[in-house]
């Protein structure tokens, strides 16, 4: 077996939370990539490059307003990027 190196970086930024219907997105139109999706900022969204990729997120602060969710606590999740969002860093 061949293993290769992992490469991890981490990085503190700014989350979107989303409400159904989730489409259409940038990557994938009208595709149902269901409810684990991400928008990328300028900063990993490489003109479409980051369409597809899965990061591994936590969050680390304020919820949305005191409203509990997208957060649980510390736990982390995986979340695929599926569109863009420019606004944040």
């Amino acid at each position: 077996m061949l293993l290769g190196p992992s490469l991890n970086i981490a990085d503190t930024g700014t989350a979107t939370y989303y409400t159904p219907p989730y489409v259409p997105s940038s990557c994938n139109g009208y595709q149902n990539d269901g409810v684990m999706i991400a928008a990328a900022s300028d900063a990993i969204w490489d003109n479409r490059g980051a369409c597809g990729r899965n990061y591994k997120v936590k969050c680390e602060g304020a919820t949305n307003a005191g409203v509990p969710q997208p957060c649980r606590g510390a736990q982390s999740v995986v979340v695929k990027i599926v569109d863009y969002c420019p606004r944040w860093l």
